[in-house]
Parts: structure tokens; C-alpha cells; sequence
């Protein structure tokens, strides 16, 4: 998984991680939910976990 905020890059241990590790932006936001959704379209990254919303 990629953090759309500081660019860290890492391998989540759970299905829908809550932040990332190295900056702590919280992940379970609707506005962070649209963003992960646009950035995975964009660049093609897979998401892992389940974004709902």
C-alpha cells in the first residue's frame, strides 16, 4: 500500500489498515476513501482491505 500523503510505501499486515506507519494520516475517512479510490485508478495500484463509500 502506498500513503497518499507522505508517499511511504509498505506491505499492510491486516485487510484495511486505520494509517500509515510512518506519518500516521488516518485512512478510515470518507475523504481519505476517494482519494485511495482515484489514486488506484489513476496509477493502478490495487487496493487492499474493503473501501466502501
Amino acid at each position: 500500500m502506498i500513503c497518499n500523503h507522505c508517499t511511504y510505501a509498505w506491505q499492510t499486515r491486516v485487510a484495511s489498515p486505520k494509517s500509515c506507519p510512518r506519518c500516521k494520516r488516518r485512512f478510515d475517512y470518507q475523504e481519505a476513501k476517494i482519494v485511495l479510490r482515484r489514486l488506484s485508478k489513476q496509477f493502478g495500484y490495487r487496493l487492499t482491505g474493503d473501501i466502501d463509500g
